[in-house]
Formats: C-alpha cells, sequence, structure tokens
C-alpha cells in the first residue's frame, strides 16, 4: 500500500515594482509568485513488518523523499530609459522553477543514473567474496593448498613464457618484414637500371627459436596455441582434482546470509539550464536570458543480500568461471585460452549468481543535494537605455533529494569491453598464485 505524507509549505513571493514617467506621478505595482517548500515522502506500507521479517522475509520496498527550502535574494535593480525609470523592489523574476522539474533535469538525471549504476555494479561485484583466512584457520588443510598451489604456479609459469615468446615472434617477424620491403626497393631498382650488375640477395627467412612444451615445438603462431593448450590443459585438470579433494574435507553447513555493499560519490559539474524570455518598454527591447546555475552531489550505495554456503569456494573464491577451463576452438589449428577471470567490476557482478545459492534482493539508496540559483542576465542594445544590475540572482533553492529502489542485474552498467587475452590470463592467474601463497605463507608463520 503506497503512502504520501506531505509537511510541504505554501510561500508567496512579493515582487514590487515603482513605475516613473514624467510628469506623471510614480505608479506603485506588485506581483506575487507562488512557491512551495517541500518536505515530502512517498513509500510502501508493509502491514506486519516486524513480525513478517523475524520469519525471515525479505521485503525490499521503494521510498522517496524530497526536502526543498527556496531563498529569494531580494536584490533590487533598476530599468531606465530617457524617459521612464523602474525600480524593483525584491527582485523575483517571472518564475520561480518547480524542485521537482529540476531533478528530472536531462544532465541531473543522466548523473543520478550513472552514480547508481556504478555502485550496483560494484555490489554485485562483491557479492561471494572470497575469504582466505577462514580456510587457513583449518591446519589440516595446509598440505592440500601446498598441493594446489602446484599446479596454478606452472600455469604462472607456462603463460608467462608464452607471452615472452610471441613478444620475440612478433619482434623477429617485423625485422624480417623490414628486411623484405628493402629487398623488394632494391629489387625494383636494379629492374628498372636494365637488370645491369648483380641482383640483390633476397633476406634469409628468420630462425625462429621453438617455443616447447613436452614433445610439442612451434615455430608460428597456429602451433603456438596448440602447444599451449597442451602444456596447460593436464594443469588444469589437475587444479580441479585437488580442488574437489579439497571441497570434500569441509563439511558443508548451512546457507548463511551475508550483503554485500558498495558506495560511489561523485560530484556535479557546475551546468546551466538556460531559459530566454525578455520584454520591452517605452519601445525599448530588453533581453533576458534566464538560466539555473546548478551544482551539487550525488552519493548512492547499494546492496544485494544473498545466501550461501561457506564451503572452499565460497571462502577462497575458487569458482570455476575464475579458472581457465573453457579453450575455444573456432579458429583452424589454434587454441585460445582466454576464458579467466578479467578483474572488471562488470564482469563479476555480471557474474554474481554463480557465487552465491540465491540473490533474496538488492537495493540502491541515492542522496542527491543540489544547489540551483536562478539568474538573469539582462542586455539592451539601445544607446538611450540601461538594465542595472545587467545580472540579477532572485533566488536559490536548496535541495535534498532521497531514493531507495529495488534492483537487479539489469541495472550492471559494463563500462568497458572485457579485454580477456592472454596477458589478463597471465595476470589472473599470477594473482590466484599469491593469493595461494599468502594462504600457505600465513600457516606457516
Amino acid at each position: 500500500m503506497s503512502r504520501i505524507r506531505d509537511n510541504g509549505v505554501d510561500r508567496v513571493a512579493v515582487w514590487t515594482t515603482t513605475n516613473s514617467v514624467p510628469p506623471s506621478p510614480p505608479v506603485m505595482g506588485s506581483a506575487n509568485f507562488s512557491y512551495r517548500d517541500h518536505d515530502q515522502m512517498q513509500d510502501v506500507v508493509s502491514i506486519g513488518f516486524k513480525r513478517r521479517s523475524r520469519l525471515g522475509e525479505v521485503i525490499n520496498n521503494p521510498m522517496e523523499r524530497l526536502v526543498s527550502t527556496y531563498k529569494p535574494t531580494n536584490l533590487a535593480a533598476v530599468d531606465s530609459t530617457a524617459e521612464w525609470v523602474c525600480q524593483h523592489g525584491p527582485y523575483h523574476g517571472s518564475r520561480i522553477t518547480d524542485p521537482w522539474n529540476l531533478i528530472s533535469d536531462t544532465l541531473v538525471a543522466a548523473k543520478v543514473e550513472r552514480v547508481e549504476s556504478l555502485a550496483i555494479t560494484g555490489a554485485y561485484a562483491a557479492v561471494g567474496e572470497p575469504n582466505v583466512e577462514s580456510l587457513t584457520e583449518l591446519a589440516e588443510l595446509r598440505e592440500t593448498i601446498a598441493f594446489l598451489m602446484s599446479p596454478v604456479k606452472g600455469m604462472v609459469n607456462l603463460t608467462q613464457r608464452g607471452v615472452n615468446w610471441l613478444r620475440r615472434y612478433e619482434v623477429i617477424q617485423a625485422q624480417f618484414a623490414r628486411r623484405q620491403a628493402a629487398y623488394q626497393a632494391r629489387l625494383a631498382r636494379w629492374i628498372a637500371r636494365g637488370s645491369r650488375g648483380s641482383a640483390p640477395v633476397a633476406p634469409t627467412p628468420p630462425k625462429i627459436t621453438p617455443f616447447v612444451v613436452g614433445r610439442w615445438k612451434a615455430t608460428d603462431i597456429p602451433s603456438f596455441w596448440l602447444a599451449y593448450r597442451y602444456g596447460i590443459m593436464p594443469l588444469i585438470y589437475s587444479f580441479q582434482g585437488i580442488q574437489k579433494n579439497l571441497q570434500e574435507q569441509i563439511a558443508s553447513i548451512d546457507p548463511i546470509r551475508a550483503t554485500a555493499r558498495h558506495k560511489r560519490n561523485e560530484k556535479m559539474k557546475d551546468h546551466t539550464m538556460p531559459m530566454t524570455a525578455g520584454y520591452t518598454v517605452n519601445n525599448i527591447s530588453v533581453d533576458i536570458e534566464r538560466r539555473l546555475e546548478c551544482d551539487g552531489r550525488v552519493v548512492s550505495r547499494a546492496g544485494v543480500l544473498y545466501e550461501v554456503t561457506l564451503d572452499v569456494q565460497a571462502k577462497w573464491g575458487l569458482h570455476l568461471h575464475y579458472v581457465p577451463v573453457a579453450i575455444y576452438e573456432t579458429i583452424p589449428l589454434s587454441f585460445v585460452a582466454d576464458w579467466f577471470w578479467s578483474g572488471s567490476d562488470a564482469y563479476k557482478a555480471m557474474t554474481a549468481h554463480l557465487r552465491a545459492d540465491s540473490i533474496l534482493a538488492a537495493w540502491v539508496k541515492t542522496r542527491l543535494i543540489l544547489d540551483a540559483k536562478e539568474v538573469d542576465y539582462c542586455t539592451t542594445t539601445a544607446d538611450n537605455a540601461s538594465v542595472l544590475p545587467g545580472v540579477r540572482p532572485y533566488g536559490v533553492h536548496e535541495i535534498k533529494w532521497d531514493r531507495r529502489r529495488p534492483v537487479s542485474q539489469r541495472d550492471v552498467r559494463i563500462q568497458l569491453k572485457l579485454d580477456l587475452n592472454l596477458k589478463r590470463v597471465a595476470d589472473g592467474l599470477a594473482l590466484v598464485y599469491q593469493l595461494l601463497d599468502s594462504a600457505v605463507g600465513r600457516k606457516r608463520r
């Protein structure tokens, strides 16, 4: 059941004017501009909330609240020509913007959406973060941990060796290509001279030091990937076997609830929302550029409530999608081992459901603090007219807007295209090895 609580106050800003056109007497005038200082909250009432929560039900309801205050500047201003003078008392212009319109402004809404999405992505990425300490407390697992390090170390060494070989191979091929181009140029000049003299000698193809893995020797790119696959697959199988053994050593317990959180805080860049207007008096045209000059800050806090079984995968982060086990074979005579944890929040967020037994709820809370100054920039092209002052700030909105809403993985924003190349595989494997090495190091100390 939706509920709205409104404690806002309606107010009126009075704009006074005094027009003088000699020899007529001054004419007094005034205009009222109504506005509202908002204090409004809309939420959803959950009947029996406390009782249902005690029974384990997850209630994830939206909420929105706006608190705003408008402060008139009470600026005095004067417009005049040779025959006419208009004195403004407290200057408020001809409009006071509704704070709800400021919140829905395109630039403001885009900033809120960006900050919320990044917070949501970070929260989902934190689901099932590994907890090495909980494993290293089990002394009887130390030997298994040490065994698990061995194939990972082998994968690190093999992949780094492959990266170095590919780098050398590319340098050698580039050098040979330059020599070949130079030879073709000399050959063309020799033919142009009528083939007189000795013909240029073609460069000798470079000698490639083979990339050796067991009985495999690679001297080109296709054979390199064959050798890499031949070398890494047994290590992957060993890793999986030892992981399975480690899994069996830890007794499963009932799933527990955990909450992953992430906060994002960004300042809004100053920007304007222009609105033009104008008026004419005594055949004198006065142009007005009306602006809303805004600056502020957006803070979003996202959370994901999930259930997880504290087994070896949850505690240590050894999930299958973190290990290079799916080597695709779509390129003839080549295999690319590039299915691996990329390290990006976006990828981890999209795979959060793989690290939790179930995701119970997710939400994001956002606070927008916004200061918006309403300003008139007045000008006239007439020589016998003046508009003083030309810049007229007539009011400031102080806005605090809060919103809480349920979210899902559809709200995750992928900021970057995942770069799952061989170099990233090496980086990821090295991180896994450091994790394992630090775990064993703690036990030795």
